[in-house]
């Protein structure tokens, strides 16, 4: 018997499950695992395809393997998000998975998650909508917003959220005349001031808005947003998120819950069987 070997080096520091089972007549599942070595990172993936016919019968089914190599962890963003561009969710669980086991996924993952975190940060005040809904709906007063200081209460309604949800916050940053808004559905959002936040150890320029419907809500600021590039936090080099500062709790690196290759795909293989009518293998 003729026995085809796949290998590659390293540890397995994420991985993350695909499944599309949206075709009238075929179903694909992919096994996602990230491997991490001295010549940066190796995605292996065992993917399964099944056919079938008009009677909801298994017609046919293949299982094949392919591991694609990438230098960096931009590189392996990339692929990840090009070879499944029809969703956000393969990326996102593997820097999900990895950020305990690799420095490079964390610091990709932190802003990711803080950009997750941030869009369930909103807090509603119908004294500052200018129209009850984002399409049709009527024209509303909004008595809050000729108040003083509405701008400011904004803002800090934002803060005590999230320090509600285990932000720490102060005064933010002066915000460029030429900030954009960024809102989606809204034809009026304002920016309203800003706020200096951190979480996961990481301190971000946050920019605070106001829409038409009175929805006030935070964003990551760009920098282009701030006035100039000395607003920014000395240990963050005026960039939320650089290579150097990586997560320091690791204390090395951490190899708990790798393992080898050969031991991963044991078991992928061991869960997809293969004995079925019309299973296939192919490398």
């Amino acid at each position: 018997m003729e026995v085809r070997n796949m290998t590659c080096d390293g540890q397995l520091v994420a991985t993350a499950e695909v499944a599309e089972t949206y075709g009238y007549d075929s179903d694909l599942y992919d096994n996602v695992f990230v491997f991490k070595n001295d010549n940066g990172y190796e995605l292996l993936v065992v993917g399964r395809r099944e056919r079938y016919d008009a009677d909801g019968m298994l017609q046919r089914a293949l299982v094949s393997v392919d591991l694609t190599p990438a230098p960096s962890a931009a590189v392996l963003q990339e692929v990840v998000e090009a070879r499944w561009s029809t969703t956000s969710a393969v990326w996102w669980q593997l820097l999900d998975h990895g950020r305990d086991h690799d420095d490079m996924l964390r610091e990709l993952w932190v802003p990711e998650r803080m950009r997750r975190d941030l869009d369930r940060s909103s807090i509603y005040d119908k004294r500052l909508a200018l129209r009850t809904g984002y399409y049709g709906g009527h024209e509303l007063a909004a008595p809050g917003r000729s108040e003083d200081g509405w701008k400011e209460r904004a803002v800090s309604a934002v803060g005590a959220l999230l320090v509600e949800r285990g932000w720490s916050v102060r005064p933010g940053p002066g915000l460029s005349p030429d900030v954009e808004p960024g809102g989606i559905l809204s034809s009026a959002t304002r920016v309203v001031g800003s706020l200096w936040a951190t979480r996961y150890g990481h301190e971000v320029p946050i920019v605070v808005r106001v829409d038409d419907c009175g929805e006030i809500y935070p964003r990551l600021a760009d920098p282009a947003d701030l006035v100039h590039q000395r607003a920014c936090s000395d240990h963050l080099r005026c960039d939320p998120f650089p290579t150097s500062a990586r997560h320091r709790d690791m204390g090395g690196e951490s190899v708990a819950g790798m393992v080898r290759v050969g031991e991963a795909v044991e078991v992928v293989l061991g869960q997809l069987h293969p004995e079925a009518p019309g299973a296939g293998f192919g490398l």
